[in-house]
């Protein structure tokens, strides 16, 4: 079986409604096409092994494809309608939340062989865990019993983390007034260049190794990427724009480290 170990827990989740649906990214793979090698590779061994579960590809505003039991192909998704579709216990307001306050990750593990896998992250202004404990429960339950159906594994306990996400606007105040920024604070860019940039590795081609955050070519790159973020939320989920990639380009010709 060729499917991502994080894939696999969500289709099972998803075959069993513990979630109503999930979306499988081009992005997520380096790639920017539903047909591209990886990405199709992960959707073909889906319709082998959950053939029940329908792909779909052709709905408005977002990129992905949704896995559900149910077709969303020629629907317009609303920011808080995809959310509800993917599983998000705060769902309601996603579209909306205020990033001027400190906000939070709210994020599922699942323990593989003593590993922490991710299985949802939710985005929210409440911190409160309460909301996720239902679908920790159920999901602990099937997934211990289902996982053995497709891979010799060994599922561990669910775990709900929350993490303090340091608001966008008060990074873009840090880099124009040149403080130095907290590690918290340059690991919330780090995602964010993830989120904006799929055709780059950011760690591995040590795109981040090449930031000067007293280069003043760099600073207007970044507060041009974090000010689209700030402004868009829905990001991650949106259509893919290759000519973004013009800027990283220019970040690491414009380096002192970068070598002609």
């Amino acid at each position: 079986m060729n499917i991502p170990i994080d894939i696999l827990l969500n289709l099972i989740l998803v075959s069993e409604r513990v979630r109503p649906s999930m979306l499988v990214q081009s992005i997520d793979y380096g790639e920017t096409e539903l047909e591209a090698p990886k990405t199709k590779n992960i959707l073909d061994n889906i319709t082998i092994y959950f053939p029940h579960l329908y792909q779909s590809k052709n709905y408005n505003e977002f990129q992905g494809v949704i896995i559900s039991y149910d077709n969303y192909d020629g629907q317009t998704l609303s920011e808080d309608e995809i959310g509800k579709i993917l599983g998000y216990p705060y769902f309601n307001g996603y579209s909306s939340i205020d990033r001027t306050t400190i906000y939070y990750s709210i994020i599922v593990y699942c323990d593989i062989n003593g590993y922490d896998i991710q299985l949802l992250e939710n985005i929210s202004n409440n911190k409160n865990k309460k909301i996720f404990k239902d679908f920790v429960k159920k999901a602990e339950k099937v997934l211990k019993i289902k996982v053995k159906d497709f891979i010799d594994i060994n599922v561990g306990k669910l775990s709900i983390k929350v993490i303090k996400i340091p608001t966008v606007k008060s990074i873009i105040n840090k880099i124009i007034l040149n403080k130095k920024l907290r590690n918290d604070e340059i690991n919330e860019i780090k995602i964010i260049l993830l989120f904006n940039f799929s055709n780059f590795d950011i760690e591995n081609d040590n795109v981040f190794g090449h930031i000067q955050f007293d280069n003043i070519i760099h600073k207007n790159i970044l507060l041009k990427i974090l000010e689209k973020f700030n402004n868009n939320r829905m990001i991650p989920f949106e259509k893919y724009d290759i000519c973004e990639e013009d800027l990283i380009n220019i970040l690491i010709r414009t380096s002192k480290n970068y070598d002609i």
